[in-house]
């Protein structure tokens, strides 16, 4: 019942739920500052399930379909069947190659082959790179002169990978920091500016 017990935190946490999580994401951590993968599949994936992955996907998908008033579900995060598929053998999960196979063997008489067993899938990603430059561009923003950022990055740094965003060298990674430099950066001056309007009402 361990794993029924955490995923229910994980989904529904309380005030007594923080040390749970942190001690669990401090298991993450020390596998990254290793360099090491955890010592078996189900350390990994109930890491994933609980501190990190998991917890992310959720989170956007409340928030995505709230702001389009759909009431989604997420079926296969219900804690019985999380806490069957964890007690499982690896050989359940991958076999030959295949992820997902006790999934796959299920939907076997339901799904088409050609779904079932595609092999050319890919996650999901956002046009980060696209969006950079867009945003880079309607904003006539200069990040090099941002005075909140330059407390915390080199204007050199900011100045190469600006650059490589604008020119569309940038690789995926360096696309997504120029993105979250321009959002943080937005933060910060509508913060700046509401606390300087309170300030000026209070006078």
């Amino acid at each position: 019942q361990i794993v029924s017990r955490r995923i229910k935190l994980a989904r529904f946490p309380d005030k007594g739920s923080w040390w749970w999580r942190l001690k669990n994401r401090w298991q993450i951590i020390k596998f990254r500052i290793a360099g090491q993968p955890p010592a078996s599949l189900r350390e990994l994936l109930l890491a994933q399930t609980l501190t990190s992955n998991l917890q992310h996907l959720l989170r956007f998908e409340d928030r995505n379909s709230m702001a389009h008033s759909i009431e989604a579900r997420v079926p296969f995060t219900d804690h019985r069947l999380v806490e069957w598929a964890f007690s499982r053998a690896n050989e359940f999960k991958i076999r030959e190659g295949w992820t997902k196979w006790v999934l796959r063997k299920a939907a076997a008489d339901r799904v088409p082959d050609s779904v079932l067993w595609r092999s050319d899938k890919v996650g999901f990603e956002t046009p980060d790179l696209r969006m950079s430059q867009r945003l880079l561009k309607e904003s006539l923003r200069d990040l090099e002169k941002s005075e909140f950022l330059l407390k915390f990055l080199r204007p050199e740094a900011i100045r190469e990978t600006v650059g490589k965003v604008d020119d569309g060298s940038a690789t995926q990674a360096e696309a997504k920091l120029v993105w979250r430099w321009l959002v943080l950066e937005s933060w910060e001056r509508q913060f700046r500016s509401a606390a300087e309007n309170d300030s000026t009402g209070l006078d």
